[in-house]
């Protein structure tokens, strides 16, 4: 897969060191915002689903490249709210900082399972 226009090729054993070295790259940031998250136990994994896919799509302005991925996201996002119907039980849970575990919270943001 070509970096750029040009020719070279992708080097992903390069990218997967300079992510594992980088104290301040996107994978330490997310893990910031998470912990905080964790904390606040306030929110559902629906939630933080719906946010994460909405503020990527509110980028667009500014970052031009990440249309094509937000328009799938956001239709997927949506679907899932309105369209369709399984299992959704994993979206009424709040992410706390036990261990990781999830423990049962009501939406505040509606329903999950559609109309």
């Amino acid at each position: 897969m070509a970096e750029d226009s040009g020719s070279t090729e992708f080097d992903v054993a390069s990218l997967i060191e300079k992510v594992s070295l980088d104290a301040n790259g996107p994978q330490a940031r997310t893990n910031k915002v998470y912990q905080y998250l964790l904390q606040a136990n306030r929110f559902t994994n629906w939630d933080l689903l719906c946010f994460s896919a909405e503020y990527i799509a509110s980028m667009v302005g500014t970052l031009p490249w990440l249309e094509p991925p937000a328009k799938w996201l956001i239709r997927l996002v949506y679907m899932a709210h309105y369209i369709r119907f399984e299992t959704v039980a994993w979206q009424d849970k709040s992410v706390i900082s036990e261990l990781g575990r999830s423990k049962e919270k009501e939406s505040d943001g509606g329903s999950t399972t559609g109309p």
